[in-house]
């Protein structure tokens, strides 16, 4: 497999305009289980990078807009990404799915790589059209929604996108609801007030 920037951004676009085939083929792929962690704690660097040239470009003026360091958030994020992977994988299976843990961790590596694709072209289209940004942020919401259904729904072979749905969605929020408190015992502050 080629990993340069053109085939990566090709593959990228094919996992939001035709996921099943994508979710498929990244599925089937067998990495070490380490090499997965490691994608997984990228990601979460990566996350933080962004965060960080965010918080330096667009410096908080009220402490509701303070965000957590770019640290703090790289190590909140790896906890919320392996968290969600591990729920979409516990709730799949007590919904009849089949998909197994590690097949879960890759199709969940490759979707956060594709989000955080989405959020640097949103950051730099931010920086020259701010507008065109905001109606990129809600295009790129949908889209990154209706490759994550098919992305479960393919990993737990399920044939339902309701189901993959629901799945998707209850491991979201109990990965949320797991980390608020988190965000308490640090003393941050998420948007709309202290917890």
């Amino acid at each position: 497999m080629t990993l340069d920037a053109p085939h990566f951004l090709a593959l990228v676009w094919r996992s939001v305009t035709d996921p099943v085939p994508v979710a498929q083929g990244i599925r089937d792929m067998r990495w070490d289980r380490n090499i997965l962690w490691t994608g997984f704690a990228l990601v979460a660097v990566l996350s933080a990078i962004l965060q960080g040239v965010l918080q330096l470009m667009i410096p908080a003026e009220a402490e509701q807009n303070w965000m957590p360091p770019a640290l703090i958030y790289g190590a909140l994020m790896y906890g919320f990404l392996a968290l969600n992977a591990w729920l979409t994988y516990v709730i799949g299976k007590a919904m009849g799915g089949t998909g197994n843990f590690d097949e879960t961790l890759t199709l969940m590596v490759w979707f956060q790589l594709i989000s955080l694709t989405f959020s640097v072209a949103q950051f730099l289209l931010m920086l020259v059209m701010p507008l065109l940004a905001v109606v990129f942020a809600l295009a790129s919401f949908m889209m990154l929604l209706r490759c994550m259904v098919h992305f479960v729904d393919v990993l737990h072979r399920f044939d339902s996108l309701p189901k993959a749905f629901g799945t998707a969605f209850m491991a979201l929020i109990g990965a949320v609801a797991a980390g608020l408190p988190f965000y308490s015992l640090l003393g941050l502050n998420l948007p709309g007030g202290p917890i």
